[in-house]
């Protein structure tokens, strides 16, 4: 909330004379009903700058991130047009009113909802009319920092009155002047204007493995698709090389994790073996790097319901279990990994450790944020044997503010790893790898006899972040044409404009869960 404090104070002394503030709860990085705390203090703030500056100051709408507003990498424009209705268009009709933003989150509290799906809400004066409907010549700024759940709505807000928009009916759309806190998406130019520039992310691993030429493969989920195409490839959402990668998105399915804690996991993995295997309907030919988002733990751990934790860590398991199969069978290596926690603590504590009382049906107080819990690394497959884990790899190596609490090897050291077990140099800015050979092994290695999971190397890094995801090496030539395949029904190409691009849509969605 510190963002908003400036930003407020900033305008005020610009001298903005009236502002409206637009809120979403959060509930997953927060308490499940932290919500209403939070807006009392907004609200203590607006009051202070109408009282001292003699500013007109409100909140003027809102609702919960998992339901208005924050969609993202295009699973539910439905989303965004509710948070359109609520912001921008203050439709007093389709979006239910109330007297205060306090007043609309407790109401849904009192309806059993927390945080994330509070329904949209407008807040009214005493004659009902909107407080904060935008209008031509508002000026407009949204203060997220992060790029996936804020792209969507900022290209509403940034397309003009007339431009190009598919995806819902804006209605009577205002000619708003619009900057994001940064540009979430350089490529496409989202939004047009931004309060702070982005930082540019050098030579990921994406650009290293297509600069040596190597095959790529990334399949996930809708919900988790972007992680591995933006995210990974350092905020890039074009390929670094039409030939030798394919990005692979499998439908996710509808509805919350709660309800289908499996989520598309089967099918994701379904799409890998067949590609491992060689199978002819595969989408591509056998990667060299196959990379993998295996989403449950993080989606199920955010639901704090114990239940869907443990049914989507199953599916994780039985996933985990073939895919090690095949890339053991196929003579590779697995590198399986975390970037944080989730669902392995669900359930909120105190500081005597043991759970909050609450209303969990467990009797504890549920946990939906990620935690700072240590994660394991493990590599499993052919030349493991020739590998040791490098004791002087550091996470932090160079900071003169080192926390001795997280000293050792953190997830920035395997990113060297990877490169390392396909027989690639990492970049010298590269952090040194978690991983060494030993005793004249070669940790590139490919042995073809073992038809079983090996135990494999198992320590733990630090972790902090966002998902699950493993990485599989296969042996291979590299290189490779483009190819497109038949998955589900659909023609799968390697997308060639923005893999994030409404354009494009027909090229992500590559797999569909039966």
């Amino acid at each position: 909330m510190d963002h908003v404090w400036l930003l407020l104070d900033a305008a005020v002394a610009d001298g903005v004379r009236r502002i409206r503030v637009h809120v979403l709860t959060d509930g997953r990085d927060t308490g499940e009903r932290d919500g209403v705390g939070a807006i009392a203090k907004l609200e203590a703030k607006l009051a202070a700058l109408r009282d001292g500056a003699g500013v007109d100051a409100a909140v003027a709408s809102g609702g919960g991130r998992q339901d208005v507003t924050m969609d993202r990498y295009e699973a539910d424009w439905g989303v965004v047009a509710r948070g359109w209705r609520a912001h921008v268009l203050a439709d007093t009709d389709a979006v239910a009113t109330f007297p205060s933003a306090t007043a609309a989150v407790q109401a849904a509290y009192d309806g059993g909802a927390t945080d994330q799906h509070v329904p949209a809400f407008v807040v009214v004066d005493d004659d009902g009319a909107p407080v904060g409907r935008m209008a031509d010549g508002d000026a407009v700024v949204l203060w997220n920092y992060r790029g996936d759940r804020a792209k969507e709505m900022a290209a509403a807000l940034d397309t003009p009155p007339g431009g190009d928009w598919p995806h819902f009916d804006r209605g009577d759309v205002p000619a708003l002047r619009f900057a994001g806190m940064l540009t979430y998406d350089e490529e496409q130019g989202v939004p047009r204007r931004s309060l702070v520039g982005s930082e540019p992310i050098d030579q990921p691993v994406g650009a290293v493995v297509a600069a040596a030429g190597l095959r790529r493969l990334c399949v996930a989920e809708t919900k988790k698709y972007g992680h591995l195409t933006y995210f990974f490839n350092g905020h890039r959402a074009t390929p670094f090389d039409d030939a030798t990668e394919t990005y692979v998105q499998v439908d996710s399915l509808p509805g919350q994790e709660q309800d289908n804690p499996a989520m598309a996991t089967a099918a994701v993995t379904d799409v890998i073996v067949a590609a491992i295997r060689g199978d002819a309907d595969a989408v591509a030919p056998p990667p060299d790097l196959l990379c993998v988002n295996l989403a449950n733990g993080d989606m199920c751990g955010h639901t704090g319901v114990m239940d869907a934790a443990v049914a989507g860590m199953e599916a994780v398991d039985a996933a985990t279990r073939r895919l090690l199969a095949a890339v053991v069978a196929a003579g590779g290596v697995a590198v399986v990994t975390a970037d944080h926690g989730n669902a392995e603590q669900m359930a909120a504590h105190g500081a005597d450790g043991r759970p909050l009382a609450g209303d969990a049906p467990q009797g504890w107080t549920p946990l939906t944020a990620h935690t700072t819990a240590r994660v394991p690394l493990w590599v499993v497959g052919a030349g493991v044997g020739g590998m040791a884990v490098d004791g002087r790899a550091r996470w932090d190596a160079g900071k003169d503010d080192r926390d001795t609490a997280c000293s050792g090897a953190g997830i920035a050291n395997i990113s060297a790893a990877v490169l390392h077990l396909l027989g690639v140099d990492s970049p010298d800015a590269y952090l040194p790898s978690v991983l060494v050979a030993k005793g004249g092994g070669g940790g590139t290695e490919r042995r073809r006899d073992r038809a079983s999971v090996p135990q494999g190397l198992t320590f733990t890094v630090l972790g902090r972040g966002l998902f699950l995801v493993g990485v599989c090496l296969m042996g291979g030539a590299g290189g490779g044409e483009r190819r497109e395949r038949n998955v589900g029904g659909a023609t799968v190409p390697l997308p060639t404009k923005s893999m994030l691009s409404a354009s494009n849509r027909p090229h992500q969605r590559a797999a569909t869960a039966a």
